[in-house]
């Protein structure tokens, strides 16, 4: 990324050596991979470390004050439990799927690019339920999609009604499912402290 791009996210710039980062502070946020690897966020030293070598890696930064780490992980339950122990991590927060609410803002989002009448937004957040954000994102794209060759093609209307949503969810294939969202509401009885 060029570096004028970086000014553009508030300042945000990344750091050349990760490991630095851990000894001298500043905030690092980590994604810890299903097997309890971890990546730093935009790349750097500790990338691939596992086990014990990442808790030693986090070490010197969990003994200073006025540092924030933040991991994420789409899967506590496969990580080591001894990288869950307390005293490893101060809150264990879960994010889960999104409810009704944040469905429909997420879709809010979407549909304000996209040409449309009056919408049965009911229908719409039902249809979506069991889809990340990701999903609702993929089917707001294939509506715009559906639309561009329907006006393209056969001359048709421009304007998204919700059968064109609804058909381009019914295209859309869940990530979720009612079995994954179940072990989530168990890694939350068994992980989460808020």
């Amino acid at each position: 990324m060029r570096a004028g791009a970086w000014d553009q996210l508030g300042g945000v710039r990344p750091a050349g050596n990760r490991q630095n980062d851990l000894r001298e502070g500043g905030c690092v946020t980590a994604w810890l991979a299903v097997r309890g690897t971890v990546s730093l966020a935009a790349g750097g030293g500790i990338r691939g470390r596992t086990g014990v070598g990442l808790r030693e890696a986090f070490s010197p930064f969990r003994e200073q004050d006025e540092r924030l780490l933040i991991c994420a992980t789409n899967s506590v339950r496969a990580l080591d439990n001894a990288f869950l122990r307390h005293g490893r991590f101060d809150y264990v927060i879960p994010i889960g799927p999104p409810d009704l609410p944040a469905r429909e803002a997420i879709w809010d989002r979407y549909l304000a690019a996209i040409p449309h009448g009056p919408l049965d937004m009911a229908a719409i957040v039902e249809q979506s339920r069991l889809f990340t954000p990701a999903d609702i994102e993929f089917a707001a794209r294939r509506t715009s999609q559906l639309v561009f060759e329907r006006v393209l093609f056969e001359s048709g209307d421009e304007e998204v009604g919700t059968d064109d949503i609804l058909h381009a969810i019914g295209q859309t294939r869940r990530t979720l499912t009612a079995e994954v969202v179940a072990e989530f509401e168990q890694d939350i009885e068994n992980y989460a402290r808020l």
